[in-house]
């Protein structure tokens, strides 16, 4: 599994994920020593191939891939790994909302929409990072949770911004 480090930056980061998940929402995996800290927020970007034959690899491979993720707990236990520095701990993570840009006139809470990317579509746009998120696929169902406010972008596209969540989760 690859997932992101950030909320909606890409930046690369690798992990490890076993959807093994608890009653309370939470989900134990294995991640990179380096990203195992309490609140460490990723992507997960799916499984390397390079660990078709790891004998972890069913702990692995759960998360889904383009949500986010929070670092709920870091567990004391760990598993050697030739792709993580020698090393993945046993983390407990929970799946997150996330920003996004969306079209004005789909700005109902509670409501679930096909998401679009909006905006100019210029990577040089400082709302880039909303209107095309990393990890959310075009016609991936989400559900706003929250309106947040009207954003503009450089070419004078005008949306909302809103915290949302997979519609399925």
């Amino acid at each position: 599994m690859v997932p992101e480090t950030g909320t909606n930056s890409p930046s690369s980061s690798k992990g490890t994920s076993n959807s093994s998940s608890s009653s309370n929402g939470t989900i134990i995996t294995l991640i990179g020593k380096r990203q195992a800290r309490t609140g460490h927020t990723f992507i997960y970007l799916g499984p390397l191939t390079e660990c078709r034959e790891c004998q972890l690899k069913n702990i692995c491979f759960n998360l889904e891939k383009g949500r986010r993720y929070v670092i709920a707990k870091v567990r004391d236990k760990s598993h050697p790994c030739t792709q993580f520095s020698d090393e993945v701990r046993v983390v407990e993570v929970e799946q997150v909302p996330f920003k996004v840009g969306i079209p004005r006139t789909m700005v109902i809470e509670g409501s679930v929409i096909t998401f679009h990317p909006q905006g100019c579509g210029s990577v040089a746009c400082h709302n880039y990072s909303l209107t095309h998120p990393t990890g959310l696929e075009e016609n991936t169902k989400i559900r706003i949770i929250k309106i947040i406010g009207d954003v503009e972008c450089i070419d004078g596209t005008r949306f909302k911004e809103a915290l949302v969540d997979f519609a399925n989760a």
